[in-house]
Parts: C-alpha cells; sequence; structure tokens
C-alpha cells in the first residue's frame, strides 16, 4: 500500500473522480456572479456611494462622454436604493495622473469614511497608471469601501473579483503606454509636416466659424456664425487674439518692460474692431477648466517664449511615463499651415532680452541694469567667472568666490563702465576685411547671404547670354538686344551689396566699429561680444587674454592692450 493511501480518510486514487467540462463552468458562472454587485441593499439600511467620472482630453469635452457616464451612475445608484453623496468630476485629465483635483478629493473622503460604496462607468477611470490604481484599491480596501464597475460588473472584495481587477488594471496600463506611443508618433509627424497641436493656441483659431467652440468666439469674435475663413491654412489668425500677441511681442522687445508691466498695458488696452465696437483683450483659458479672463506675467513669458508666432511648430513630446517636457525639443518650419503674427527679428530680440534679464527684477519702476560683458568675464587666477552685482546706479563684475575665501582676496570688484570701454576699445580698433564686410551687407537682403546672391547673379548673366544667342540667330533685332541687356544691367547692377541706401549706412557703421558700438543697445552688444568671444579674462581691473572662437582666429593679432600694440596676455594665448 502507498504512503497516501495509508493516511486516515484519504480518498483512493482509483476512485478520484475529475470533474466534467459542465460541473466546471457552473463553478466559474457562481463565482462570477458572487462578483457582480447588482443586488439591491436590504431595506432599513442606507448606503452612501460616490460616483468618479473623467475623460483625458478637451475635445471630448464636446461630446457626451461626460454626461453618459453621469446618467449610467446616477440611474444605477437609484436602481440600488442608495444615497448619492457627491459625484466628482475629472473634465479633461489623464489617467496617467495620480494628483487630478477630483481624484485627490476622491480619497479624502474615503480617509474620512464619508463614503460606503464608489461607482465608476469603467475601471480605466480610476487610472491608467498601475502603481496608482494598486495603491487606490489598497486605500478601498483598508476603509473597507466597496468599489462598482457598470461596465465590468466587479465586486473587488471577493478572490476571483480581485483576480479580474488586477488583471484589467494592468491591461488599462498597457493600453495607455501602447496608446501613448501612437499619440506621440503622431504629434511628431504633424509637427514635422507644419501642423500645430489640435489644442487651442492663444493668438489662433481652427477658421470654423460657422460652427465656433473656441473660448474667444461668441459675443467676443466679429467673425462667430459668419462663413468659415480658414481657407487653405490649418489655423488662421485670430482677429482680436493676433492683435494681443503683436503688441506683446512689441513692448516686450522695447526693453523697458517686464512681463508683469507688459499684462498690466494690456488689460488696460481697449481693441477697436472695424465695426466701431470695443472690446476688452482676454486670454483664451482651457475649455471647462478655466474661463477667459485677465493676462498675468506668466501668460505672457508663455507667449513671448513661443516660437510658433514666427510661423514655426514646436514638439515637446513626453517620456514613457507620461510626463511631459516643459519646453520643445524640436522647432520645425511651419510649412505655411498657420501664419506668422512677428517676423523673426522681434522674436529674436525678446529672446535675448529674455537671456539677459534671467532671474533680475525688472521693470518699469526698477530696471535691470545693463551689463555688456554678461557671461564672459573669467578670473585669471581661479578660471571662474565673474558674476554682476549692482547698487544704486552703481555696476560692478565680482568674483563671489574670491571675495569668501578668507586671505585670498586677489580679485577687486570692477566697475563695470571702465572695464567695458576698454574691451569697447579693443574690438573698436578692429578692420574688418573687405570680404567679410560684403558677406555681411548680403544679408541685409538675402536669408542665404551670398550664396542666394551669386546664384542671382548667375542667373541673370544666363539671360543675358541667352540674349545674345537670339540676336545672333536673328530671333531679336538689335533694338530688342538692346532693351533686354540694358534691363538685365540694371537688375545686376541692384544686387550689388554696397548700392542701396541702407546698405551704406551699413558699410558706414561696418568700417566705423567704435561708432557701431556706440550704437548698440547693451543686450545688442553682449550679443556680438559672445559671438566673437568665448571668454574674456581679467587681472585686477582690466582685460589680460581673449578667447576668440575659431572663425575669428585671423583677426587675433589686432586684439591689443588699449593705448599699445601688444597682445593680449594670459592663460589663453591666442595662436
Amino acid at each position: 500500500m502507498s504512503e497516501y493511501n495509508s493516511q486516515p480518510n484519504a480518498v483512493p486514487v482509483q476512485n478520484f473522480q475529475p470533474p466534467d467540462n459542465a460541473s466546471l463552468r457552473q463553478r466559474l458562472l457562481e463565482l462570477f456572479e458572487e462578483n457582480l454587485g447588482n443586488r439591491p441593499e436590504p431595506p432599513g439600511q442606507t448606503t452612501f456611494a460616490v460616483g468618479y467620472t473623467r475623460v483625458s482630453s478637451d475635445m471630448q469635452l464636446d461630446g457626451t462622454s461626460l454626461e453618459d457616464q453621469d446618467k449610467r451612475i446616477v440611474a444605477y445608484i437609484d436602481e440600488q436604493g442608495w444615497t448619492l453623496h457627491d459625484m466628482l468630476t475629472d473634465p479633461a485629465q489623464s489617467g496617467r495622473n495620480g494628483k487630478r483635483p477630483s481624484f485627490q478629493r476622491l480619497k479624502k473622503l474615503i480617509r474620512e469614511g464619508r463614503v460606503q460604496v464608489l461607482v465608476v462607468d469603467r475601471i480605466d477611470r480610476i487610472a491608467r497608471h498601475l502603481p496608482t490604481f494598486l495603491e487606490f484599491i489598497d486605500l478601498l480596501r483598508r476603509a473597507n469601501v466597496r468599489l462598482v464597475s457598470l461596465r465590468e460588473g466587479i465586486d473587488y472584495r471577493k478572490p476571483w473579483g480581485k483576480l479580474v481587477l488586477y488583471i484589467l488594471g494592468a491591461l488599462a496600463e498597457f493600453y495607455s503606454d501602447v496608446l501613448s506611443q501612437e499619440i506621440r508618433n503622431k504629434r511628431l509627424m504633424d509637427a514635422a509636416n507644419g501642423k500645430l497641436a489640435p489644442t487651442y493656441r492663444f493668438g489662433y483659431c481652427k477658421g470654423d466659424c460657422s460652427a465656433c467652440t473656441d473660448p474667444n468666439g461668441e459675443q467676443y469674435c466679429p467673425f462667430f456664425g459668419g462663413p468659415d475663413q480658414r481657407g487653405s491654412y490649418f489655423r488662421m489668425a485670430h482677429p482680436i487674439e493676433s492683435r494681443a500677441v503683436q503688441m506683446m511681442f512689441d513692448w516686450y522687445a522695447e526693453g523697458r518692460d517686464s512681463y508683469a508691466d507688459v499684462a498690466r498695458r494690456l488689460n488696460e488696452a481697449i481693441c477697436t474692431l472695424p465695426d466701431g465696437t470695443e472690446v476688452r483683450f482676454r486670454t483664451k483659458g482651457r475649455v471647462g477648466v478655466t474661463p477667459p479672463g485677465r493676462f498675468d506675467a506668466d501668460a505672457v513669458r508663455e507667449i513671448v517664449s513661443n516660437p510658433i508666432y514666427t510661423g514655426r511648430v514646436t514638439y515637446a513630446g513626453s517620456t514613457q511615463d507620461g510626463h511631459k517636457f516643459r519646453q520643445p525639443r524640436e522647432v520645425f518650419p511651419g510649412q505655411g499651415l498657420h501664419p506668422a503674427l512677428i517676423d523673426d527679428f522681434t522674436f529674436l530680440k525678446a529672446q535675448q532680452i529674455r537671456k539677459s534679464r534671467y532671474a533680475r527684477p525688472d521693470s518699469r519702476a526698477n530696471p535691470a541694469r545693463a551689463f555688456p560683458l554678461s557671461r564672459l568675464l573669467v578670473c585669471a587666477h581661479r578660471h571662474g567667472p565673474l558674476r554682476t552685482h549692482s547698487v544704486g546706479q552703481h555696476r560692478y563684475y565680482m568674483d563671489k568666490v574670491c571675495q569668501l575665501k578668507h586671505g585670498e582676496k586677489h580679485q577687486p570688484h570692477l566697475k563695470a563702465a571702465s572695464l567695458e570701454a576698454q574691451v569697447r576699445e579693443i574690438v573698436g580698433e578692429l578692420q574688418l576685411p573687405e570680404a567679410w564686410i560684403r558677406r555681411t551687407l548680403a544679408y541685409l537682403f538675402f536669408d542665404e547671404g551670398e550664396t542666394a546672391l551669386l546664384q542671382d547673379r548667375l542667373a541673370l548673366q544666363q539671360r543675358l547670354e541667352s540674349n545674345i544667342y537670339l540676336l545672333r540667330q536673328g530671333f531679336i533685332s538689335t533694338a530688342d538686344f538692346q532693351r533686354r541687356r540694358a534691363a538685365i544691367l540694371t537688375a545686376m547692377q541692384s544686387l550689388e551689396v554696397t548700392a542701396a541706401p541702407a546698405s551704406q549706412e551699413a558699410l558706414a557703421l561696418l568700417q566705423n566699429l567704435p561708432a557701431l558700438l556706440a550704437a548698440l543697445e547693451p543686450e545688442e552688444e553682449n550679443a556680438l561680444y559672445r559671438a566673437l568671444f568665448t571668454s574674456i579674462v581679467v587681472e585686477g581691473e582690466a582685460p589680460v587674454s581673449l578667447e576668440v572662437y575659431p572663425a575669428f582666429q585671423p583677426l587675433h593679432l589686432r586684439f591689443a592692450l588699449p593705448g599699445t600694440h601688444q597682445p593680449l596676455r594670459g592663460p589663453y594665448p591666442l595662436p
């Protein structure tokens, strides 16, 4: 006899009968029915229930998703005879975000013991992030709160319900990961093709005036309810918001206003429409979350730093966990699918002012001090950067680390005006080569510089040669040839970079660098120095060495100490 059969009450192996398929199926159905949670409560008992609904994006708010969820949950609670304690909603909130406002309130109610039953339309309304999902389920278990999902019909307190619940939670996260990857790829391809994201952007609208849903449409936009205006554009300029964008950039690029100053001026300004109607500028807000309202410094900063207003498209993307990058990682050409509201020069000037201000306070009431040598000066002893500092009307460059070390205060505070005058004198001694001047002037008229200039000249030369051939073959008369030749020569002369009045003014400045430096704003002067030098080494109260970029090394012999012909010395000797 085997060891198994020798035990008391053991069932002989030969008498064991495995269950058939019908009995297994019946048992599974019994287990599943135990978890449906559809049985009404016994009479005389009051059960407090809370409903929770959510949709992921602004676009879903235009449909009936939230409304449908709400109706089904309320109808189910009434059917069970429960008391609806609260209905919490998170519109336009991703399920991967565990810090949704209503979701946080729901957890607070559960911890306070004010919820007995939580009813959701689907399990994935709770979360599409498995750790967040499991943490919430554990909170329900500890608070003895019953969870009812209408679509899946699950009571998580039963073993079978727990198994199905965890599987559905994992599948929800898997689906979210796959969907997020597809959305990231789609948005990247749209950005590369010049399309803005489908969300509402201040300054632009969809142009669907006859069926407008823009927050700044009805009772605000003069085109609301009229014929569609979009045409060939994917986005068109909003007739009121686009003016606000242009005013923001123009005011900020002047260099006298802070973000708060621009916001204040914009809130006080009035926009006059073609029919004489006057309206106040306002933000676009967020659909279903924040209504349009007044501008603040943060709103101005986001707009002034955004390159989409030059006609380009940005792409920031997100990580695999769904966390969005705050700064754009790619900037693509706009492909003409939305109009540029400002020119490149105004945008670049605004960015230079932003960088020069950094974290310093700057406003009309408290203007920031300008430092043309900012982020360029280096201490000759310890090779550390010198910082800018201002006291009242006095400006200084100082080595803070050096000042903190006792017995090692080798680098005194430098008066900014004196040091800037020395650097300005050094740079003013330069004589730019003629070829460099012509190349610089070419960029006044052509984005590609001399390359485009040479291409246009070559095209005109080929036209002249073609007309010479036609004259020799007898296809045109001598009078026609002379007329065509004169037009071609006039066009060639217009391509001479020194011919236009603007070129003459620029040529005078390039041949007289001291006059050019005197005409520059402090931010522009700083941009010029940073384009020339990687660093300026100082010792005591004077510069002792310059480090130039490789492109400007042919000019290194011209950099000399003020009033002498000796090249600058230092730890960064020029070749």
